[in-house]
């Protein structure tokens, strides 16, 4: 907190621009209103879709400035004037889907889906910033045995993974799952979900060097460069095809993924780094009963059950590089420059 009372540090934007349109600054401290929990912020994750696109041009939304990014968050509950907040010292992570709770989706638990969905960091205050007020309902308690860096690096990546493979593609042990982008946080957190049910993985990326640690950790059968016609590379680890595909990158990979699958193989994927324009031949899909499912973040209920086994260890979210609130625009650099191995995350200084 500043010295200033009812004020806190902040990284804010004020345009548009590059990582150096993240600026320290000062800002009145938030105060929760009905159905709010004033937290304290412990670590924040950088985004590469939520924030980091969104900080370079909006990614399609419109801001308000200043604007405070910052979608994923964990850190302790202050204070609220909600009575079904968790006590105050209450150490959350903050689920950064903000849903309407009434809609037919939401209500049968689809709340990923919910038309009125608005997003932390992007329609409302984030957390880089020494505090945040958030939605009671997003709240969800993590053990102290797992860090607010663990936990911030855990909701949209992890997350998303979870409810591309096990809602949507339903993965079971009898499963080859290839993930493309899989040094990207979504295809490392596929890779270990698609491991703990049992499946065998393939590892796709364009930096294939970085994959050592991770092929080892899932016990992987193989590692496929991307950056080339990667169908010869598959065939020799997965002949006759996989049966799922983890698509994050898009244009760049896209008529390989679905070349790759086998009949009834299902393509998963949530967004197209390398581009969004993809091309289709419709009966190279229906004569092979393939299915192509596609999915935007989690349910609440699918990060609960995410985060209650980051907490027992069976999953691992990677931290790679942390930074101080004042080097926000460090942060956006270093994701930016790739190579990373793992997430990176800010902490506010009062967290520190």
């Amino acid at each position: 907190m500043s010295e200033r009372a009812n004020a806190m540090r902040a990284s804010i934007l004020r345009s548009h621009g590059g990582p150096e349109v993240l600026q320290l600054s000062e800002l009145p401290a938030p105060v929760p209103t009905s159905g709010e929990t004033l937290i304290r912020v412990g670590a924040a994750g950088v985004e590469p879709g939520l924030d980091v696109r969104t900080r370079l041009n909006g990614a399609g939304w419109q801001l308000r400035f200043p604007h405070v990014l910052g979608a994923s968050m964990a850190g302790t509950v202050i204070s609220s004037p909600d009575a079904a907040a968790p006590d105050p010292g209450t150490r959350v992570a903050v689920a950064p889907n903000i849903s309407c709770g009434e809609c037919a989706y939401c209500r049968s638990g689809r709340d990923n889906s919910c038309a009125q969905r608005e997003f932390l960091g992007i329609h409302h205050a984030g957390g880089y910033a020494e505090f945040c007020s958030v939605p009671t309902r997003n709240l969800i308690p993590i053990a102290d045995s797992t860090s607010f860096a663990v936990a911030a690096s855990t909701a949209v990546s992890f997350g998303t993974a979870w409810h591309l493979l096990v809602t949507r593609a339903r993965v079971s042990p009898a499963d080859v799952v290839f993930v493309v982008g899989a040094a990207g946080s979504v295809g490392t957190a596929a890779a270990q979900i698609a491991a703990l049910f049992g499946a065998r993985v393939v590892l796709g990326s364009r930096t294939p060097q970085n994959l050592r640690e991770l092929s080892d950790e899932v016990r992987a059968l193989g590692v496929v460069d991307t950056t080339t016609d990667f169908a010869p590379q598959l065939e020799s680890i997965a002949p006759g095809g996989v049966d799922v595909v983890v698509e994050t990158v898009g244009s760049d990979t896209w008529a390989g993924s679905v070349d790759s699958l086998a009949p009834e193989g299902r393509l998963v994927c949530c967004g197209g780094a390398s581009g969004g324009e993809v091309g289709l031949t419709l009966r190279d899909l229906y004569r092979r009963n393939l299915s192509l499912l596609f999915s935007t973040s989690s349910t609440f209920e699918d990060l609960r059950l995410v985060l209650r086994l980051v907490d027992e260890g069976r999953l691992r979210p990677r931290v790679d590089k942390v930074f101080d609130l004042a080097d926000a625009a460090a942060a956006h650099a270093a994701v930016e420059a790739g190579g990373l191995q793992g997430k990176v995350v800010i902490v506010p200084e009062s967290a520190a």
